[in-house]
């Protein structure tokens, strides 16, 4: 049994068309490592059964390593090509096949398993890339976005897990645009009701790509909520008040400050006196005010650091 990995990720990143491919992919290879006597079917979306005739469990070994070789090298379009394989062997004609069946099926979901944490790390790490070469700003606002973050989250005492929980939702906040169009992520002039309508989908699209297993869902969460306002005007759910959970109010303060920094290309650390102006405006509405008191009390002056910093490197 073969079932590939992440491609509810990739679907979900990309597109069922680019989900496709990683099939296509998938059957390709495994179809050149058969030998001429094996029959492999697809079984269900992401699943392939193979059946190999006078094939021991050495045998069946040696295939799925030739299968897992092939696919490390394989072209794809997008995404990441993965495939976790279980087997068993039936030796004699009075053993059950359902029972061979089932005991291959489950040695496939304890590699799948096994795999998943470095997969979905992959996936995810090519999908970000595949962002930051889609929108050439986004890499810089992950990167500033998730330093703020980590200030304001040391600045409230956060527990060392929280941080680091903190600091993987903010780098990713944005991980959603991937599945946007380039042409309106880029656009400069204003945009269409329709084209707002995809940017606004981006945190829902950023949850699902994220909500991988039990271990993911504060990060998923933190991503979904990261465009909510206080006072429940914002986007998807309309929450409001400490319903939104908090790294999504910590992500949504600094985002703005980072946002409302790179409007201006000719931005220089004066500036960030418009954008703590403009966090202060929202205290209320837009922002939960007491992170935004914290925040412009005792990381402010952090972020103008950073921002001059990366100013004199640009001169």
């Amino acid at each position: 049994m073969g079932d590939i990995n992440s491609l509810k990720m990739i679907n979900d990143a990309f597109g069922h068309l680019a989900g496709d491919g990683i099939i296509y992919a998938t059957g390709k290879v495994i179809k050149k490592c058969c030998r001429p006597t094996d029959l492999a079917a697809r079984w269900g979306g992401d699943e392939f059964v193979l059946l190999l005739p006078n094939a021991d469990g050495d045998t069946a070994k040696k295939i799925v390593e030739r299968m897992n070789q092939a696919a490390a090298l394989a072209s794809v379009d997008q995404g990441v090509l993965s495939i976790a394989f279980g087997w068993d062997t039936k030796y004699a004609v009075t053993e059950n096949i359902m029972t061979v069946f089932k005991n291959a099926e489950s040695r496939m979901y304890k590699q799948k398993l096994k795999m998943k944490p470095e997969v979905s790390e992959m996936t995810i790490a090519t999908i970000m890339n595949t962002l930051f070469e889609k929108s050439g700003g986004e890499k810089n606002h992950a990167e500033n976005v998730c330093f703020y973050c980590r200030c304001i989250a040391e600045a409230m005492h956060l527990s060392e897990q929280e941080i680091e929980i903190m600091k993987t939702a903010s780098y990713l906040h944005d991980i959603g645009k991937v599945a946007i169009d380039k042409k309106v992520l880029e656009k400069a002039d204003c945009l269409s009701d329709e084209e707002w309508e995809l940017i606004k989908r981006h945190p829902e699209i950023g949850y699902h790509i994220t909500n991988t297993s039990a271990d993911q869902s504060e990060i998923a969460l933190a991503i979904l909520g990261h465009h909510e306002w206080w006072d429940g005007n914002g986007y998807p759910k309309g929450l409001s008040g400490t319903d939104i959970p908090l790294l999504s109010r910590i992500i949504a303060i600094a985002c703005a400050y980072d946002t409302i920094l790179t409007k201006r290309p000719d931005k220089k650390p004066d500036n960030s006196r418009e954008a703590v102006s403009a966090i202060m405006a929202g205290a209320g509405s837009q922002f939960d005010p007491e992170i935004v008191s914290l925040f412009v009390n005792q990381v402010n002056n952090l972020a103008v650091e950073k921002t001059a910093q990366h100013h004199n490197k640009i001169i």
